[in-house]
């Protein structure tokens, strides 16, 4: 989900049911406006969507809109959005959802569509998942796109959007379906008699297959007009053809069968539930994982049995011809040849034809008349059937042992020793052995590029005269090139991961002095590699720079403040200054000395020198006043203390402690002694 902003909204900022503070606009649609908010109950990021102002009077809309909650609410599955709340704030309806850290399938495919057959049924697999377990609920989902389907920052596939779905019990309205649905994924029947079933979700998630796979919608059209008719008249064709070479040759024959089976303009003809869906797809995978190419026998199962080709009514001379005559019941000895046996495609009886041209085609030609001809004697006709048996038989025997002979050998040959061989001497090979050639291209992990990975028919097996041979050249090993990841917004990062064909791994967030919030910090394999595809890539995500807690050092001595606050972290400078308490070396005061720093923030330390010395002065032989005044004058306290009785002194200094001349701390105390 898109997490910009829009500071402009009047609602971010609102408080809805005294709960979900909304404080960013996520999205914004034609019915309803996704916003990032914070439940203040438990903490936790979510999603709330709300209808737009125009809607609220809208009485349809707002129980279609509640009953999305109601819908979502009762599935609880890894692969679907959940819903946590619905409620009402100021006449609005809202539904509070789980907030999905990532971007839309839409994104990717306009970002790195055609995607790896892989890569792309991985997607499909978990749509076919989420709608299994809505199915399994009685829920049509009708609204499968590339918007509803959004991807976690961790490659979680999440289905979302139920505002269409649908108990399968209730009415369906054609004009809402299509009104309400996006037009490119609308199943025929939406269109043709508007019901809804589990096929048309379907119908939806093969269209989002044909353009994972290829990069574009199989039905486009300047008018709605011609999109929709394209969706009930016309077939969606192979993904395979709508890629150039040699991306066709990624897209198997069975894959393409995947995509027209759930595309199939009948209903009847697809899978039917998204648990079927999900079957079909692990099948597919298994072989793609096995690097099976072709797979006639897969893909007619997936088609339901069917060939593909379209059947024609072929009508030679005004007579019906062909092997099969569909829908008329007629005896095998009137069909003709067999058409598997002559590779002609099958026709089919059109039903519009008379009576009268199907009794002549069944027929032959009418009889010509009898005419009487005289019969040789007995004996003679006896001889003559002897010789002409006879005859029949050796000529019987010739034919039937040559017929015997060319079905079992004579019209059979082996496909040539090719694999390993470069292209050019494979093709020589073939040439020689009067043999065609189908050329396709396939990765190989072994065979060096330009040399024949595998044949079809393999080495020394049989294959008709002047048959083709499906011959496979190697592209080398698949690999893909690790893109430059260090320093680039994370969003950005997985972006360019998934287009280079690998899979995002692990993120972990670490502290980084120089690499900014949200940026990489490095990744778990070097830029410009190659890697296998789908490689998976962990990333090391910045939390900025590491908070340090600043410890105090004031009182304590210089050596311990250098020592604790460098081992830190911490750049240090330093003054000196007088002080009466701190004894000198210690530390006078410290700037900041408490809260956090970080790495190579400077502390400002002040080194005490200790308090100011000064020369106690000479004040013998002074009055107590005179004496007392120059003391302090000096910068002294002073305390008299008398030698004698005061009563009999002569009121004259005679000695100080400290003594006269000595140095002495400013401010403190000397003693005046009076004679």
């Amino acid at each position: 989900m898109d997490t910009t902003t829009a500071t402009s909204d009047r609602l971010v900022g609102a408080v809805l049911g005294e709960r979900y503070e909304l404080v960013g606009r996520v999205a914004r649609g034609g019915t309803a406006v996704v916003y990032r908010a914070v439940d203040r109950r438990l903490g936790r990021t979510v999603a709330v969507k709300i209808i737009h102002d125009n809607l609220v009077g809208d009485a349809d809309y707002v129980r279609r809109f509640d009953r999305e909650a109601k819908a979502a609410a009762i599935l609880s599955h890894p692969n679907i959005v959940a819903v946590f709340d619905q409620g009402h704030a100021d006449d609005r309806s809202y539904i509070v959802m789980e907030y999905v850290r990532g971007q839309s399938l839409r994104s990717i495919i306009a970002q790195s569509a055609p995607l790896p057959p892989l890569v792309a049924l991985n997607h499909v697999d978990a749509i076919a998942r989420a709608l299994a377990a809505a199915h399994e609920a009685g829920l049509v989902h009708r609204d499968i796109k590339p918007e509803n389907v959004l991807i976690t920052n961790t490659g979680q596939v999440k289905v979302t959007d139920f505002g269409l779905a649908k108990a399968t019990s209730a009415q369906s309205s054609a004009s809402q379906s299509v009104l309400m649905g996006t037009l490119s994924y609308l199943a025929p029947e939406l269109m043709t008699d508007g019901t809804a079933t589990f096929a048309s979700d379907i119908y939806s998630t093969g269209i989002v297959l044909y353009e994972l796979l290829t990069g574009q919608k199989p039905h486009t059209g300047d008018e709605p007009a011609s999109v929709l008719y394209k969706h009930v008249h016309v077939d969606v064709p192979p993904p395979s053809l709508a890629l150039p070479s040699p991306l066709r040759e990624r897209v198997p024959d069975y894959l393409d069968a995947l995509v027209q089976a759930c595309t199939s303009r009948r209903p009847e003809a697809r899978p039917a539930t998204g648990r079927a869906l999900e079957q079909a797809v692990a099948k597919v995978r298994h072989r793609l994982a096995q690097g099976v190419r072709q797979d006639p026998a897969l893909a007619r199962a997936l088609r339901g049995g069917q060939s593909g080709d379209p059947t024609t009514t072929i009508i030679v001379d005004g007579q019906l011809s062909g092997a099969q005559l569909a829908g008329w019941n007629l005896p095998q000895s009137t069909a003709g040849p067999d058409p598997a046996e002559s590779g002609e495609r099958t026709p089919v009886l059109r039903s519009d034809l008379p009576a009268p041209a199907v009794r002549r085609a069944v027929a032959g030609p009418p009889a010509k008349p009898l005419r009487r001809i005289s019969r040789p004697p007995l004996q003679v006709r006896r001889r003559r059937g002897l010789i002409a048996l006879s005859v029949l038989l050796l000529l019987g025997l010739i034919g039937g042992g040559s017929a015997f002979w060319w079905v079992r050998w004579g019209r059979w040959t082996t496909t040539p020793v090719v694999a390993g061989l470069p292209e050019s001497q494979a093709r020589a090979a073939l040439d020689q052995a009067e043999l065609k050639i189908d050329l396709r291209q396939e990765y190989d992990e072994v065979v060096p590029l330009g040399s024949v990975t595998r044949s079809d028919p393999a080495d020394q097996q049989p294959i008709l005269r002047s048959g083709t041979v499906t011959l496979y050249v190697s592209l080398g090993p698949e690999r893909y090139k690790m893109p430059t990841l260090a320093e680039l917004p994370r969003d950005e990062a997985v972006e360019l991961i998934l287009s280079s064909h690998l899979a995002v791994g692990q993120e972990t967030e670490v502290w980084d002095e120089q690499v900014p919030v949200g940026h990489v910090v490095r990744a778990s394999q070097e830029a410009g590699v190659d890697l296998r595809p789908d490689t998976v890539i962990d990333l090391e995500i910045s939390k900025g720079r590491q908070p340090i807690e600043i410890p105090s050092f004031v009182g304590q001595t210089r050596e311990a403040a250098e020592a604790g606050l460098g081992q830190a972290g911490f750049q240090i400078t330093l003054s000196e200054e007088h002080s009466p308490d701190v004894p000198a070396g210690s530390i006078v005061q410290q700037s900041p000395d408490q809260g956090s720093g970080y790495r190579g923030d400077v502390i400002a330390l002040v080194v005490s020198l200790g308090p100011v010395m000064i020369q106690v002065p000479d004040v013998r032989f002074m009055t107590l006043s005179d004496a007392t005044a120059k003391l302090k004058g000096a910068g002294f306290e002073v305390k008299v203390e008398y030698l004698i009785s005061s009563a009999l002194s002569l009121g004259l200094a005679s000695r100080t402690d400290p003594a006269i001349g000595e140095w002495a701390p400013q401010g403190s105390t000397v003693i005046l002694k009076m004679a």
